[in-house]
């Protein structure tokens, strides 16, 4: 019938149109293999619009509602989340980053600086977990920017 497969792979990028010459929704760049923020199977967690092309080498997301951040992954207020995002998150909901201009996590219930969580989103536990960060035994990368990896104490 004459239509093209398009590749839809990370080595060869994910291609669709007539003549496979446009990028899937949700990649970008003339590779077509650049995830849009927020991954390729969700381009600005959900919340938004990518913009990017096989002509251009970066993508935006434009949010939509109440959510912001590079992603979209940001909520102006937590009661913007469904029920069903609150589940989605690795960590109780008290835990969902309540002002992402800030590089810390903090428990929208206190204000109060949580050092067992980390990831842009503050969904991630620290090793050991979020209540016991390195199991007691150190101190972990926490917040916005860290890495969830832990500096033990010595002997540990």
């Amino acid at each position: 019938d004459g239509s093209c497969t398009c590749y839809a792979s990370a080595s060869q990028g994910y291609w669709t149109g007539a003549h496979c010459s446009e990028c899937l929704y949700g990649y970008y760049d003339s590779t077509c293999a650049e995830e849009c923020p927020g991954g390729g199977s969700n381009p600005c967690s959900g919340h938004g619009s990518c913009l990017g092309s096989v002509s251009t080498t970066t993508a935006n997301c434009f949010c939509t509602g109440d959510w912001y951040g590079g992603d979209c992954n940001c909520a102006l207020n937590t009661t913007s989340l469904t029920n069903a995002e609150i589940a989605s998150y690795d960590i109780a909901y008290q835990y969902h980053v309540r002002n992402c201009t800030s590089t810390q996590c903090t428990n929208n219930n206190t204000g109060t600086i949580h050092m067992g969580v980390w990831g842009f989103a503050c969904d991630k536990e620290c090793r050991g977990g979020a209540a016991t960060p390195c199991s007691d035994h150190g101190v972990c990368s926490y917040g916005r920017g860290g890495s969830g990896e832990c500096q033990c104490n010595q002997g540990w």
